[in-house]
């Protein structure tokens, strides 16, 4: 690819669709991120925001830092759907 050529569409919409979460998520064009101490150049990711947001198993209390955590798929990730997969794709040689 040339330089001068522009690069293909990023995921990154779609992703933020998915997650509810701003994208790119860190990086020197981020602005008002949640991150304290990066200047706002930088938001918590699904996975961050997940275990900072799962409860404590009060079956395993005091395991490691927080006891073991109850995860659940549909309280961290709420459109675990996704987008459709693309249709009409051929192989080329």
């Amino acid at each position: 690819m040339e330089p001068t050529q522009p690069l293909p569409q990023a995921p990154g919409p779609r992703l933020k669709q998915l997650v509810q979460v701003p994208w790119p998520a860190n990086g020197p064009d981020v602005t008002g991120g949640d991150v304290q101490g990066l200047g706002g150049h930088a938001n918590n990711i699904p996975a961050e925001l997940c275990y900072a947001n799962s409860p404590v198993d009060p079956a395993y209390p005091g395991a490691a830092d927080r006891g073991v955590l109850l995860f659940n798929a549909t309280r961290c990730y709420p459109s675990a759907n996704g987008p459709a997969p693309p249709a009409n794709l051929r192989i080329v040689p």
